[in-house]
Formats: structure tokens, sequence, C-alpha cells
């Protein structure tokens, strides 16, 4: 990693991939010497935890960002959360979230104006979208220990499958957000012949150096490129069952044998 910094990095951004925290700590000496700030894309990663035993969220030294859409470890049904590393940093977030607005909305129910102190967007979240959070939140233990367990099922009935390989997210520490695997061959095959059979399957994701909006920067990446035609990733959700997993790996065993 460090071979790619340049005097101009001002920050590193780990993103946390199924949920697994990334471990700084070897380069943590170096980042703080250098004054590069670490800005973590834990989208998947609520509830889990660093090698360490420390939580995803809890570094006093890292901004962290989580994603609470309908498919997350912890849904709002829409929106997200940054944990913020200071007082000032809350304050300018707070502002940033809702026109620059100063105050919050309880104390502007009780004053006759308001002070825009700079510029903002639209992105407080709807109390609606919250109430939906803090019932979820109220329940994460268990829907942690349910993902934990599927994962688990998924790794058993998927060990003595040949040409497949899953992709490890140090379960003991992590709250799994999905369920990965490697193909040896085939993949596009075994994708479309899974959907045409009603298994909900999806591939996660397409390499964004790969997408126009970033093709003023692009390079060659051939591993990224190697392995992102080979992902694939299975259903996963609190709801399924150990029944539903074995169906899953069943039908994913036919993809293989019928695309071969």
């Amino acid at each position: 990693m460090l071979e790619a910094f340049t005097p101009s990095t001002r920050a590193v951004m780990p993103v946390l991939y199924g949920g697994r925290a990334v471990d700084l700590a070897p380069i943590r000496g170096h980042l703080a010497g250098r004054g590069i700030q670490i800005v973590e894309d834990a989208a998947h990663a609520f509830g889990s935890r660093y090698p360490d035993g420390t939580m995803v969220g809890a570094d006093p030294a890292v901004l962290t960002c989580f994603s609470h859409d309908p498919i997350k470890n912890l849904t709002t049904g829409q929106g997200g959360t940054i944990v913020p590393r200071t007082r000032e940093e809350a304050d300018t977030l707070r502002s940033l979230r809702l026109f620059g607005i100063v105050q919050s909305k309880d104390a502007r129910a009780r004053l006759t104006s308001y002070e825009v102190q700079g510029p903002g967007m639209r992105f407080d979240m709807s109390q609606l979208n919250a109430a939906i959070g803090l019932a979820q939140l109220e329940r994460f233990p268990q829907t942690a220990a349910v993902r934990q367990h599927l994962w688990c099922t998924y790794q058993a009935e998927l060990a003595g499958l040949d040409g497949i390989r899953l992709v490890d997210v140090d379960v003991a520490k992590t709250v799994p957000f999905n369920c990965v695997v490697l193909l040896k061959r085939h993949r596009d095959d075994v994708f479309r012949h899974l959907r045409e059979h009603g298994i909900g399957v999806a591939v996660h994701y397409p390499p964004n150096h790969s997408q126009v909006a970033f093709s003023a920067w692009r390079r060659d990446l051939p591993v990224t490129e190697q392995v992102a035609g080979r992902i694939l990733g299975l259903p996963s959700h609190p709801a399924m069952t150990h029944d539903s997993v074995r169906y899953t790996v069943a039908a994913l065993a036919d993809a293989i044998k019928a695309t071969a």
C-alpha cells in the first residue's frame, strides 16, 4: 500500500467489503506522521470488529461511514450514519446535512429565525427512517447472530463443492453483509442459469475503474479485473433457513455442472 502514496495523498479509504474490517495497525504510525486521514467505508460493517476486538466505528482516529439501506445489517429503510472524530466535526456534519443551518430542528421550533452559516445539502434522515433504525437496533444482537450462523451454514454446505471458493470474512469478528464465492470458470453462465431458476444471485461488484465516470483515471488493474469476472453473491438474508441454504447450494452445484 505504501508505494501508492504520493506527496499529494491526504487520506486513505479502506473498504470493509463483506463486513470484514481492514487492519491498518501496521501503518498507523506512518499515516499519522504524514498527516494522512483515515476515512472508513464501513457500509457493510455495522456490528463488525477489528482484529484487536475494537468495534468498527469506535476508533477515535477514524471517520467511519455506515450504510443503512434495506439490505444492510442494520436498516433504516434508506440513509446512513457518519461517526465523527471530534465535536467540531460533528457540528460541521450536522450543518452540512441540512442546508448549512446551525440550529437543530428542536431548537428552530423554539425560535422565530435560524442561522445559515455556510453551504449545505438536504441529507437529513426523516423521523420515520430513524424510528425504523431504532427498532432494528434493539434486535440487532439477534440479527447479527443469525447472519453469522447463516454464513457458517453456507461455509459447511459449500465445503464439498468443486470449482468454487467462499470469500472469507473472519466470521468470528464480522457480521456478514453478504455471502460471496469465487468461481473457477463460467461465472456469467452460472449467474444466468441460477437467475433463470429463481435463485437471486448477484454480482458485488463490477470494478469502479471500468466505469465511464472514472475513465479519466483508468489504469490496468489485472488482479481486480480477474476477480471481478469470478465473484458471485449468493442469497443472504436473516429470514433464510438452513434448508434455504441447502437448496441454494444444490442449485449452484447443478448450475456449475450444466455450464461446464
